[in-house]
């Protein structure tokens, strides 16, 4: 699994963030700091990259974790990169997506 413990506190010295395949279908997941705008306290989020979803989406227990609430839609600070995120609903609802909008905005190539 993931060498960081979700939703704890996480220091994001480094310069390489480093992730699994997991399961039977090899989906990529990588745990990358995140914190709210206002408090920049970085707790460990696990996410499930997915290049072909346009948005980035927080569970409902993260979103309660950073900001004590879950509103639908937050601006947070992943991993040195300012962003709008939503909250994850219908077949996707419980998981954290990392969306195209993110991997765009911190420049991420394929």
């Amino acid at each position: 699994m993931l060498k960081h413990k979700y939703l704890t506190p996480y220091t994001h010295d480094r310069n390489i963030a480093t992730g699994i395949l997991f399961g039977s279908y090899a989906r990529p997941l990588i745990c990358l700091p995140v914190a709210s705008l206002k408090h920049q306290e970085y707790l460990g989020i696990h996410f499930l990259i997915d290049t072909s979803s346009p948005a980035t989406y927080l569970s409902d227990e993260a979103l309660k974790t950073l900001f004590k609430n879950k509103d639908s839609s937050v601006n947070v600070n992943i991993w040195g990169v300012k962003l709008a995120v939503n909250r994850s609903l219908n077949h996707f609802e419980g998981i954290n997506i990392l969306g195209a909008n993110y991997l765009q905005k911190a420049n991420i190539k394929f």
